[in-house]
């Protein structure tokens, strides 16, 4: 008699009950000492097509074909009663057809949850501690699982220790605006890793900002999150400084080679590992950005501008700014006063790059307009430097 191997089951939600569809277990008996509704299922196509499923999928949630195939495989119904009233029920909280559909391509069984004892309660939370109805379109739409989860049980709970470390729901909603979240980890990795801050002396404020901006990091396993804070304050981070905790998310988000073909970059282009290392510890960012934008920057800085190595090292934050929007019209108006003596031949990246707009205008455009009128033009970009006559020898400028 034959043995029977079969690829298991997966539940597939219905508003009628569930079905099973194959994944993959060992029986280990024979077929015909199974029940005979498991041995109805053991047969169940992989991929069933569920018409009217798809057809309602594609025409009132707005998913493509391919898109609405595959959402079909995870929930069924008979009739569009029960999703009709979850869609009804979203509008009704400021749900548009584009967030709508979203949702059904994250998380499709929603449709089928009862709209009055599942889905409006959670929705009532979390209007509760919103400001605005976007807030809770933009906190459900990056976390639909929270349509799924116990509002008593998991909702509440969570919402009590993000606030219970934070301070304030405002914080609360920030931090699940960018965090996809995930209950095991969250109750169980974060109250260790903020413990773990905290005996390192890592202020409040930082810890509230690491879970506000960057939650996942916090979610970490915390073998994993202790070996990161090591390496940071390997690197030469002090746990009380701001900047640690900038570091620690710079560091978390990137993996050994992409760290090291980032330090291959910089040597490339004539720096030193102790001047790497130290642009990071005030700049962290800088090591967050493609090799593109980090050789673009120095080839106008350095090549075309006349500044030298020492100088942009000095400066890392200029590399985290537009190139297009910052560091060329800037620079351009900057040489061609230069040019005409109007300011001083070493004047500084940063009281370049780092004045304000309106600033910068009232210092370098506005003041000079009188001696050369086509400042502004050059400042947004309809004019060149060459036509404006500003041809001259790069001098390299020793300046901080």
């Amino acid at each position: 008699m034959p043995f029977i191997f079969c690829r298991g089951f997966r539940i597939i939600v219905s508003n009628g009950g569930f079905s099973l569809m194959n994944t993959s277990i060992h029986l280990g008996f024979p077929l015909s000492h199974l029940p005979f509704t498991v041995r109805l299922l053991s047969s169940y196509p992989k991929h069933k097509e569920r018409p009217f499923v798809v057809s309602y999928l594609i025409d009132s949630c707005g998913l493509s074909p391919e898109s609405a195939i595959s959402a079909s495989k995870k929930i069924d119904f008979k009739t569009s009663d029960r999703p009709d009233s979850a869609i009804s029920l979203l509008k009704h909280y400021g749900f548009t057809s584009s967030h709508i559909s979203k949702l059904v391509n994250k998380y499709a069984p929603f449709l089928l949850a009862d709209p009055a004892k599942i889905l409006r309660p959670k929705l009532e939370f979390l209007c509760s501690i919103c400001v605005s109805s976007s807030d809770v379109v933009e906190i459900v739409c990056y976390n639909p699982l929270l349509l799924h989860w116990s509002l008593q049980e998991h909702l509440i709970p969570t919402h009590n220790m993000l606030k219970s470390i934070l301070g304030s729901d405002k914080k609360v909603i920030q931090g699940l605006k960018r965090s996809v979240l995930k209950l095991n980890d969250m109750h169980t990795n974060v109250p260790i890793n903020i413990t773990l801050l905290r005996e390192l002396k890592v202020p409040q404020e930082n810890i509230s900002f690491l879970l506000t901006f960057f939650p996942n990091i916090l979610y970490n396993d915390p073998c994993k999150f202790s070996d990161i804070v090591n390496k940071v304050i390997k690197l030469g981070l002090d746990p009380s400084r701001y900047v640690f905790v900038r570091a620690f998310a710079v560091v978390s988000g990137i993996s050994y080679k992409t760290w090291e073909q980032k330090m291959e970059v910089f040597r490339s282009l004539g720096f030193t590992e102790e001047q790497i290392l130290g642009a990071f510890t005030k700049f962290p960012s800088i090591m967050s950005l493609s090799a593109k934008k980090i050789m673009s920057v120095m080839d106008f800085i350095v090549d075309k501008m006349g500044y030298r190595l020492d100088a942009v090292i000095c400066n890392p934050s200029i590399f985290c700014y537009s190139l297009e929007k910052r560091i060329i019209p800037r620079f351009s108006v900057i040489r061609v006063l230069q040019s005409k003596a109007l300011v001083k031949a070493d004047i500084s990246i940063s009281s370049v790059i780092t004045k304000t707009e309106k600033n910068f205008l009232n210092d370098f455009v506005i003041k000079y307009e009188g001696e050369i009128p086509e400042l502004s033009s050059l400042y947004v970009g309809k004019t060149s430097i060459l036509e404006l006559g500003c041809r001259f020898e790069v001098e390299k400028l020793i300046v901080g």
